[in-house]
């Protein structure tokens, strides 16, 4: 009888990390691919850059087992948290992921200065994570120790490579997913580690409805940045929660910041909206299944496919819903759609989706010019093809986008709407997305970026060209603040 040969099990580095937040839980011991994670902390996807530390050197074993008192335990952790956060969101696509440049290796910077920030930047390539000394805690907070932070910048980078023009829209709600997205990230590495979930279950009894470290985002982080502001009224030892009350309405009618209990058009507090949904699609998702890895990795296929799906240029989350609910069809045969509608429509999303035509194509598109013939074909007109994205599940993507310019006052702005196609491995089209135009959105929140550039905060907008009547065309900068 002849046996079958196994691959060959790749050498493994163990590192020492936090779980995932230094308030949580104690240092754990993990392990990398040696060929991930290499002997400095330079892999071939995630690299470590750091301008004041040496970076670290594995052991001659090749294993990284620092205590977080030595700073090049921050290395370990922020490369790790990383590499682990990509592969996931590998493992849900069932294929590469591509960063939104060009380079294949992503920066991150453990030690980036001193600052109450962390964030990602598409045109440095990298992330960074900074440091700050907080009274409350007696001692010295560093960002890229929690996972829960590490995780949500990746994310930010994960979904730039995925759906590059989300971050070059002023649009409210689609900055708002830029960071819920971050936040999903987080919850999903959570939940990929067995100490973790052991933590979970015992802080809630199995009952997700309860308070615990999936639901609380940013602990340590958030209890310094809480006692920095002095109010005794915000004094919540996290920095988000997703087990909110917050409900959906359309952001633009929303004032533009406000105090944390309440909802706004700013990201960090409009992403809260999509996060209590997802998260209570995990928890009916265990529910279901009894099983929270389980539950994470549904969940994950679904978030990811669904993203593939949904509009090139704009994220709505009624649109997303809709796309994860076509993606457990596709993947489940739609055996998870009452815990994904239930968690939706309890925080007030729609999930109607749109009525397909019968439509099976003769051949795959194999450049531009056929994916334009379908778009020509199956839509309003007027969309230029841009992209064929093809999902590791068998799905292929066309993607289009038409543009307009709009003006307000002397700035103006490009306005994308995007169009989306899906069709499965035998060519059927099986999703559909054309986004509305919403110009007034994109004029809206421009506005609150010339008024934040005003107030002396980071401005993410540049100059593109200056019109022959003064108006100044500017663009956005796929940057994300934390």
């Amino acid at each position: 009888m002849k046996i079958a040969s196994q691959a060959p099990s790749r050498p493994l580095s163990r590192v020492t990390t936090y779980a995932q937040d230094p308030m949580v839980g104690p240092v754990i011991e993990d392990t990398v691919e040696l060929d991930k994670i290499g002997r400095r902390v330079d892999g071939p996807r995630v690299s470590i850059w750091d301008q004041e530390v040496m970076r670290a050197s594995a052991d001659g074993q090749g294993n990284y087992l620092y205590g977080p008192d030595n700073r090049k335990f921050d290395q370990v952790q922020a490369f790790t948290t990383t590499q682990k956060t990509l592969d996931l969101f590998e493992n849900y696509a069932n294929r590469k992921l591509p960063w939104a440049f060009e380079n294949e290796t992503l920066g991150v910077g453990p030690h980036a200065g001193e600052g109450v920030n962390a964030y990602y930047q598409r045109f440095a390539e990298s992330l960074s994570f900074y440091y700050f000394d907080s009274k409350a805690l007696g001692r010295r907070v560093q960002t890229s120790q929690s996972a829960d932070v590490v995780s949500h910048e990746t994310g930010h980078a994960i979904l730039d490579g995925l759906k590059p023009q989300f971050g070059q829209t002023f649009d409210r709600e689609t900055k708002a997913f830029h960071e819920a997205f971050g936040d999903c990230a987080a919850m999903l590495l959570t939940l990929s580690r067995p100490t973790n979930r052991e933590a979970i279950l015992r802080e809630t009894g199995g009952d997700l409805r309860k308070e615990n470290c999936l639901s609380r985002m940013g602990e340590e982080f958030g209890y310094a940045v809480r006692r920095l502001n002095k109010d005794p009224q915000d004094d919540r030892d996290y920095l988000r929660t997703h087990l909110n009350d917050f409900q959906y309405v359309n952001p633009d009618t929303l004032p533009a910041d406000g105090p944390r209990e309440t909802l706004s058009g700013e990201a960090h507090s409009f992403c809260q909206v999509w996060t209590r949904s997802f998260y209570d699609c995990l928890a009916g998702l265990f529910e279901q299944t009894g099983d929270l890895a389980r539950a994470a990795e549904i969940g994950g296929n679904l978030l990811t496919l669904g993203v593939h799906m949904v509009s090139p240029t704009r994220a709505r989350y009624s649109q997303l819903a809709a796309a994860m609910l076509r993606a457990d069809q596709l993947l489940y045969q739609g055996q998870h759609s009452g815990a994904l509608r239930q968690a939706f429509e309890k925080v007030g999303i729609a999930t109607s989706q749109e009525t397909l035509p019968e439509f099976n194509w003769q051949q795959a598109p194999a450049d531009l010019p056929a994916a334009q013939s379908l778009l020509d074909q199956l839509g309003p007109g007027g969309f230029q093809a841009q992209r064929i994205l093809k999902d590791g599940h068998g799905m292929t993507v066309l993607e289009g986008v038409r543009t307009q310019t709009v003006r307000d006052q002397d700035k103006a702005s490009e306005v994308a709407q995007g169009m989306s196609l899906t069709f499965d491995a035998a060519g059927k089209l099986v999703h559909k997305v054309i986004d509305e135009a919403s110009p007034e959105s994109e004029l809206i929140g421009m506005r609150d970026e010339i008024t934040r550039s005003q107030t002396g905060l980071p401005s993410t907008w540049q100059t593109i060209r200056e019109f022959s009547d003064g108006t100044t065309l500017i663009s956005r900068l796929p940057v994300f603040i934390d």
